[in-house]
């Protein structure tokens, strides 16, 4: 007989729409459909946020590519800052090296020409005023000739205030 009931169940439960919702609300298994759809219907929300999520991490993908693309031409221009800085430096070093080794040159310069000074003076002194046409000449030769830097040419003044003889000399 326990065949009989069972196989007249599953005749029922196949057949009969009315008895199998019946057998199903007994069971529970509404509220487990329920269950199932609220799960999918959870699902496909997922579903969607997580594809919503890929996209935004795409964009933050793009945006992170950008930044490490600006980053390094920002890196590049630094690097070359600072070789031409390091250029500009050892520039400087040797400007301020040459302007040192100028003054030394130019001390030295400026003593050999206050001896040179010294000793015309002393030789105006020691011949006079005779010698005069004799020392111009000498100097052109030193100034015009050997050293071809500047043009001796004589130079005539009348000294009305009397400086050089302490009185005017006449023409």
């Amino acid at each position: 007989m326990d065949l009989d009931i069972r196989k007249e169940l599953l005749r029922l439960l196949k057949e009969d729409e009315e008895f199998r919702y019946a057998v199903m609300g007994l069971l529970g298994i509404s509220d487990l459909k329920s269950s199932v759809d609220n799960l999918v219907k959870a699902l496909t929300e997922l579903k969607d946020i997580v594809a919503r999520q890929g996209e935004e991490i795409g964009e933050l993908r793009k945006t992170v590519e950008l930044l490490s693309k600006s980053f390094e031409e920002t890196r590049k221009a630094v690097e070359a800052l600072v070789k031409s800085h390091d250029e500009l430096k050892k520039i400087v070093e040797t400007l301020s090296e040459d302007v040192r080794r100028h003054g030394e040159v130019i001390i030295v310069m400026q003593t050999s020409i206050e001896k040179l000074t010294s000793s015309v003076t002393a030789l105006g002194y020691r011949y006079g005023l005779f010698t005069e046409e004799a020392f111009r000449e000498s100097i052109k030769y030193l100034v015009s000739d050997l050293l071809k830097v500047y043009e001796v040419r004589r130079w005539t003044y009348y000294d009305s205030d009397g400086v050089v003889f302490g009185h005017p000399l006449g023409h």
